[in-house]
C-alpha cells in the first residue's frame, strides 16, 4: 500500500505543478483573445470588407477565384484572417514556450538534485517534464524545423544526463 500512495502522490504533484505553472503564466501574461482584436474581421465576407477591417483575405487554395462584374456583389470563396491576432498569438506562444521551458527544466533539476524524498522528487521531476512538453506544444506550430530539432536534442540530453546521474547511484 505504501508504494501505491507514493506513486499517487508523485502523480498528483506532477499534475498540480504543471497546472500551477500554466495558470501562473496565464495570470501574469494573459492569452490574446480573438474577440478583442478581430471582431470586425470575422464578419467580412469579401476581400474589400476584410481589408477594411484590417484583416488579410486568403482564398481557398486550388479553387477558382470569382470575377466581379460591374455593379454585382458576388460571394468570394475564402476567409478573412486576422493578422494582428495571429501575430499576437505567435508572440504569446513564444513567451509561454520560453517560460515553460525554463520553469520545467528548473523543476526537473530541483527534483533530480535538491529534493530527497523520492515521491516528491519524482512528482516535481514529472511535473517539470510535462511542463516542458506542454510549453513546447504551445509554440510547436510556429517553430522552424531546426529549432524543433535543437530543442528536442537539448531536452533529451538533459534528461539522459539526469537519468545516468540519478539512477547510476542506486
Amino acid at each position: 500500500m505504501k508504494g501505491i500512495r507514493e506513486k499517487l502522490l508523485s502523480i498528483a504533484i506532477a499534475i498540480i505543478l504543471t497546472m500551477f505553472i500554466f495558470y501562473g503564466i496565464n495570470t501574469f501574461y494573459p492569452r490574446p483573445e480573438w474577440d478583442d482584436m478581430c471582431k470586425d474581421v470575422g464578419a467580412a465576407t469579401n476581400q474589400t470588407a476584410c481589408e477594411a477591417a484590417k484583416g488579410e483575405w486568403s482564398y481557398n487554395e486550388g479553387r477558382p477565384r470569382p470575377v466581379k462584374l460591374e455593379g454585382e456583389e458576388i460571394y468570394e470563396p475564402g476567409f478573412c484572417e486576422c493578422k494582428v491576432f495571429e501575430d499576437a498569438r505567435e508572440g504569446y506562444s513564444r513567451v509561454v514556450f520560453i517560460v515553460a521551458l525554463i520553469l520545467g527544466l528548473i523543476a526537473v533539476l530541483l527534483g533530480a538534485i535538491v529534493l530527497k524524498l523520492p515521491s516528491v522528487a519524482s512528482g516535481v521531476m514529472a511535473g517539470g517534464i510535462i511542463t516542458v512538453i506542454f510549453g513546447t506544444l504551445e509554440y510547436w506550430g510556429h517553430m522552424p524545423d531546426f529549432a524543433r530539432f535543437i530543442c528536442l536534442g537539448i531536452v533529451l540530453a538533459i534528461l539522459i544526463t539526469i537519468a545516468y546521474k540519478k539512477l547510476s547511484k542506486k
